[in-house]
């Protein structure tokens, strides 16, 4: 098993009632700084790492209660290649809990748990 984003990942699902999600995941713990102490003059590396410690996309949803599928309609991501995209994602609800899973681009299968903010 591994954690690309760290044993305990922090970040929000938002299902809107309008049928519209965010969706953004950051890494635990979070990443330092850049040390030159400024945003927009990170190395190439320190670059690099916050963009693989980040998830963020934007869009609208559907679901699918026959076969437990919901699918995110991505309008916008920080991964280019999202943008655009149908992403379906087979899903357990069970009271505050929603489980959702999905594959890599290598085919690697992975859950997301996320629970109910109230």
């Amino acid at each position: 098993m591994t954690y690309p984003f760290g044993e305990h990942p922090s970040g929000y699902f938002v299902y809107d009632p309008t049928g519209h999600l965010s969706v953004q995941i950051m890494r635990m713990p979070p990443r330092p700084a850049f040390a030159a102490g400024d945003d927009n003059k990170g190395t190439d590396a320190e670059v690099r790492a916050a963009y693989d410690g980040y998830v963020a996309y934007y869009g609208t949803y559907r679901v699918d209660e026959a076969h437990s599928v919901v699918t995110h309609v991505v309008e916008g991501s920080l991964n280019p290649s999202y943008t655009g995209t149908e992403q379906p994602r087979p899903f357990k609800l069970e009271g505050d809990l929603l489980v959702i899973e999905a594959r890599d681009n290598d085919g690697t299968l992975y859950y997301r748990e996320l629970h109910r903010v109230k």
